[in-house]
């Protein structure tokens, strides 16, 4: 079984569905997130709204899920949750480096000539575990916050369902 947990307009989790990506369950900690629409709308018939992260997770441990997906869930995991599951995330930079919230405006801060995705495994910390793969973006003296976050979104929908059929088999 496979879920996925989402915050946000829930781009990333359409370009899953779309690409026919097994999904059994989608969860949010914000009931009224674009995400659970999406999800709704594309037939999910398990959806779990929850605020309290820690009902969430208590939610969702009653099920055993071969794999779990971030897709723009912006909450920190507790650590019983992060060792139960095999879970993976996608992060708007080339980690290391612009860890965290506003990955793309710290991007154009530090004025870098590239940044780009990650796929990576989630640990206990921030955007620290295991990288499973990593593809880079330039960024172009014109670009704006607005500019390259379509460009990274467009990278995210690309690549991220790529991903996880690898990490499926």
């Amino acid at each position: 079984m496979i879920a996925v947990l989402a915050s946000g307009a829930g781009s990333n989790l359409e370009s899953l569905l779309l690409n026919n990506i097994p999904i059994d369950l989608v969860a949010s900690d914000k009931p009224n997130c674009n995400a659970l629409k999406i999800a709704s709308n594309h037939g999910v018939s398990n959806i779990i709204a929850c605020k309290k992260l820690k009902r969430l997770e208590q939610m969702l441990s009653k099920n055993e899920y071969s794999l779990i997906i971030l897709a723009g869930f912006m909450r920190v995991l507790s650590p019983w949750f992060v060792k139960k599951y095999k879970i993976i995330n996608i992060h708007p930079s080339l980690l290391p480096e612009f860890k965290g919230l506003h990955a793309i405006e710290q991007a154009l801060e530090a004025k870098v000539s590239q940044t780009g995705v990650t796929i990576h495994y989630v640990d206990e910390g921030v955007d620290t575990g295991e990288i499973i793969y990593q593809h880079s973006c330039p960024i172009e003296a014109t670009d704006t916050v607005s500019t390259l976050k379509q460009k990274i979104q467009t990278l995210e929908h690309k690549i991220y369902p790529e991903i996880i059929y690898r990490c499926l088999k």
